[in-house]
C-alpha cells in the first residue's frame, strides 16, 4: 500500500468516525462496524471499500494517524470511543419502552422508587442534624454565657458543620455559618 493510499484511508476513517458521532442512526445496525469500534486493533483491521478504508496493523494506523492528523492517533482513538458511545446511546433509545405503555410506566415507577429512597435517606440525615442543632441551642440557652461555654458551643456547631459537609449538604453549612457570624 502506498503512502497516499494510507493517507486517504486514515482521513476517510477519521471522517467516518466524525460522521458516526454526528449521526449514529445509520450505523446502529452495522454490527461489524460496532464490533470494530470496541478496540483499537479491531478498528485498524476494519475495512470498507465504499469509503476507501483499508485494513492495516494497529502500528501502521498509529503512525499514519500521527502523520496525517493534527491530533494524531489519540484523536482517532477519542473519536472511536465517542462513536461507540453515540451508537450505544442510539441503540438504548430504541430499546426504551414507548411512553404510556405498561412497561414504560413500570420503569418509571422503579426510577421514582429509587429517587424516593434517596430522598428518604437525605431526610433522615437532615432530621438527625436538626435534632443535634436543637440540643446545642438548648445547651446554649441554659449556659452561663461565659467564654468557655461560648467556645464549647462554637466547637459543637463546627462539628455539626463538618458532618453536614461530609453528607454533601454544603449549602446548609454556608447558611448556618452566615447566620452564626451575625
Amino acid at each position: 500500500m502506498t503512502s497516499s493510499q494510507r493517507w486517504l484511508s486514515t482521513q476517510s476513517l477519521n471522517n467516518t468516525l466524525l460522521q458516526v458521532i454526528d449521526n449514529p442512526i445509520p450505523w446502529s445496525e452495522n454490527h461489524e462496524f460496532i464490533n470494530s469500534l470496541k478496540s483499537q486493533s479491531k478498528l485498524a483491521k476494519w475495512e470498507n471499500a465504499d469509503r476507501k478504508i483499508t485494513s492495516c496493523s494497529l502500528n501502521t494506523l498509529k503512525s499514519s494517524a500521527d502523520n496525517v492528523l493534527n491530533d494524531g492517533f489519540s484523536g482517532i482513538d477519542l473519536r472511536r470511543i465517542g462513536a461507540l458511545g453515540a451508537i450505544e446511546r442510539e441503540v438504548a433509545k430504541k430499546l426504551q419502552p414507548k411512553p404510556g405503555t405498561r412497561i414504560a410506566l413500570v420503569t418509571k415507577i422503579k426510577d421514582q422508587s429509587v429517587k424516593i429512597a434517596a430522598l428518604e435517606a437525605r431526610n433522615m440525615t437532615l432530621t438527625h442534624f436538626i435534632r443535634e442543632l436543637q440540643s446545642i441551642a438548648e445547651n446554649a440557652i441554659l449556659s452561663s454565657g461565659s467564654k468557655v461555654s461560648v467556645v464549647r458551643h462554637k466547637r459543637n456547631l463546627a462539628v455539626v458543620h463538618a458532618k453536614l459537609s461530609a453528607c454533601g449538604e454544603n449549602s446548609l453549612v454556608v447558611i448556618t455559618e452566615l447566620s452564626n457570624g451575625e
